[in-house]
């Protein structure tokens, strides 16, 4: 949340961020699959086992400092859910949500359960999608024809004619 906070304070307009899902299926932010790089246990020590976040309850990552490894400004930073980062922005400024393309390789189950935190947020509008193919891109325009959308995959005049 402090590089959140930080990029609205700054004015941007746009923040990106990656998704990942835990254990009990709860959509958070995280760039990574495990929280090894980012978190710490309280004392500050790493993690030394992989810890890949959806083998884990969201209670038990909210046991992880996320900002020590930051310095000690940034301790007992925890990992937002999507749900919080989107009220923050949402509530907070005109910043705009980017959803990295990492959502493709979600299974259907959880691919649904993070439209519908965006759904129900109330800022369809100011959350948009990276799509690396067409199919998605599709499904998105029609399921949120407020969002911006981006194309991440190959460009060819097929491809462009088929976005129009």
């Amino acid at each position: 949340m402090p590089a959140f906070q930080a990029a609205v304070g700054e004015g941007y307009h746009v923040i990106e961020l990656d998704n990942k899902f835990t254990k009990d299926d709860v959509c958070i932010c995280l760039h990574d699959s495990t929280l090894n790089r980012t978190c710490r246990f309280e004392d500050g020590t790493p993690l030394a086992d992989p810890m890949p976040a959806d083998s884990l309850t969201l209670d038990e990552i909210r046991r992880f400092d996320a900002g020590l490894y930051k310095g000690e400004a940034f301790a007992k930073t925890r990992i937002p859910t999507l749900e919080e980062v989107i009220d923050f922005v949402g509530t907070s400024s005109n910043t705009h949500i980017k959803l990295d393309n990492v959502f493709q390789s979600f299974s259907q189950k959880r691919f649904e359960l993070l439209c519908a935190v965006v759904r129900t947020s109330g800022f369809e509008d100011r959350v948009g999608f990276t799509c690396k193919t067409l199919p998605y891109l599709a499904f998105l325009s029609e399921r949120f024809p407020d969002s911006e959308l981006h194309y991440d995959g190959s460009m060819t005049e097929d491809v462009l004619s088929y976005a129009k």
